[in-house]
């Protein structure tokens, strides 16, 4: 149906968001992965599109988000070296875990996740790189031009817990990534891990990730205000997953928090 309405009117398939109301007046998207029967579409469905303007796709965005900050890391690094001064214990550190946390999302875009929706609105990738891009150059500012000093014994401490938090976090991405078949956007209750007791175990693995570099760096301005807005979207997503597991699932586990296991 996307092709003849892209040879009708000239807007692309990826472009096209289309729906439908029911009776009760809740809104149905089409999805790309079934049929309009599947989808619930018959012949006296009244069927609306949308035109969503050009569109990228979202693993291309989000290597573009990754590959930023993996690169702006260095240059503050690199002027600290230039000018001769003395590299911490925790400046090399922060380095070697950013290297790895942003490498490890780069290797995750590109072999683990699954994308429900193929495409974002273009305008999307210059406000998602603004944020990503910035707030790398800021923190590496901050972490190696203006950094309070840290106890190594402290510093090794939280690079080891950061590390068990990095890789919690890709293991859950597996989990989620298991836990679907290839090419389709079934759902299901996730099982196994810490999703036992959180709905989005791999939030709560990511914010500790950036609590304990905040803790290695002796918590950075930037790098503090960074992982506040992190952890505030964090949550948005979390309540909202939470919440549509219970309205899909009506076995969902009713112990299981929304981020935080056994609080929140």
């Amino acid at each position: 149906m996307k092709v003849e309405i892209e040879e009708l009117c000239k807007i692309k398939p990826c472009q096209q968001r289309i729906w439908y109301y029911t009776k009760e007046n809740k809104k149905v998207i089409l999805l790309v992965d079934k049929t309009l029967t599947e989808c619930g579409v018959n012949e006296e469905t009244e069927l609306e599109m949308k035109d969503l303007g050009r569109q990228l796709p979202y693993r291309f965005v989000y290597l573009l988000e990754y590959i930023g900050p993996l690169v702006l890391y260095f240059i503050p690094f690199f002027i600290l070296k230039s000018l001769n001064r003395t590299i911490l214990y925790q400046q090399y550190m922060a380095l070697f875990l950013w290297v790895v946390h942003y490498l490890k999302r780069i290797l995750e875009t590109i072999y683990v996740h699954e994308f429900g929706d193929n495409t974002m609105p273009y305008n999307n990738v210059f406000k998602n790189c603004t944020y990503y891009w910035g707030f790398a150059l800021a923190v590496s500012i901050n972490v190696n031009l203006f950094s309070r000093q840290v106890p190594d014994l402290f510093v090794s401490i939280c690079a080891c817990a950061m590390l068990i938090s990095i890789v919690s976090n890709g293991y859950c991405h597996l989990l989620l990534k298991w836990l679907r078949p290839p090419g389709t956007q079934i759902r299901a209750i996730p099982k196994g891990f810490l999703f036992e007791y959180v709905s989005c175990p791999h939030y709560f693995c990511e914010i500790m990730t950036w609590v304990f570099f905040n803790a290695l760096t002796g918590f950075p301005f930037f790098g503090v205000l960074f992982s506040l807005c992190g952890i505030y979207q964090m949550r948005e997503w979390a309540l909202q997953k939470h919440q549509r597991y219970y309205r899909e699932f009506p076995d969902y586990p009713k112990n299981r928090t929304v981020l935080i296991p056994f609080l929140y």
